[in-house]
């Protein structure tokens, strides 16, 4: 099916954001986002209010922000990642998970390129899938809503959920946040919710 590969190419697209060094400005513009009634979940995050950031230091002019193990799986922490990756500092916590020093520039140019990227990507599903009729999410990147024709392949509706949450939980994780993404797919004529998953917990459970 079209859009499983479509879900692995962007997967790898968003991984390299966390190991290359072509983190752009890119827009900073609100395409695609937005809170709206139908469904709740975005309209719940914009009332939840400011969030903790337990895995984030600020330095001052930098940020130490420490990432799960399974991020760094593979990668070797040497001083040539760091240099390109524009690094400060790269070290591996006694608990396996990693601690990255970044300028705070390096951070948005992190955080930008996450949204650029999840922005163009529903641009494009919106113009492949004829169900897919819109999608918004909060500017916090803790919820969206996806609203599709009611008569969707249920198996395919599960399939929309997962290719997203991977680069919302992302996205707070660089903000030095615990990830917590909740998505609902909606009927676009009744505003029925037909799904709803709570990431990262629904992962954890696929597995």
């Amino acid at each position: 099916m079209k859009i499983k590969m479509v879900f692995f190419i962007n997967l790898l697209l968003v991984f390299m954001l966390l190991f290359t060094a072509c983190g752009g400005t890119g827009s900073s513009g609100e395409s695609g986002s937005g809170g709206v009634d139908s469904g709740g979940v975005i309209a719940d995050s914009e009332n939840r209010g400011e969030r903790e950031q337990p895995n984030l230091v600020d330095n001052g002019e930098s940020v130490s922000l420490t990432f799960p193990a399974e991020m760094f799986e593979g990668v070797e922490l040497s001083q040539e990642f760091k240099e390109v990756n524009h690094y400060i500092e790269a070290i591996k916590n006694p608990d396996g998970r990693v601690t990255i020093t970044m300028t705070k520039e390096r951070q948005q140019e992190f955080l930008t390129s996450i949204k650029d990227t999840v922005d163009y990507n529903i641009e494009y599903f919106k113009s492949e899938l004829d169900y897919l009729k819109e999608i918004k999410y909060a500017e916090d990147f803790t919820a969206m809503e996806i609203y599709v024709a009611g008569n969707t392949d249920k198996d395919t509706l599960r399939e929309l959920p997962y290719f997203f949450s991977l680069p919302f939980e992302q996205y707070q994780q660089m903000l030095g946040q615990e990830p917590e993404v909740a998505i609902a797919v909606i009927d676009e004529e009744n505003g029925e919710v037909l799904l709803k998953l709570d990431f990262p917990e629904a992962e954890q459970e696929s597995k």
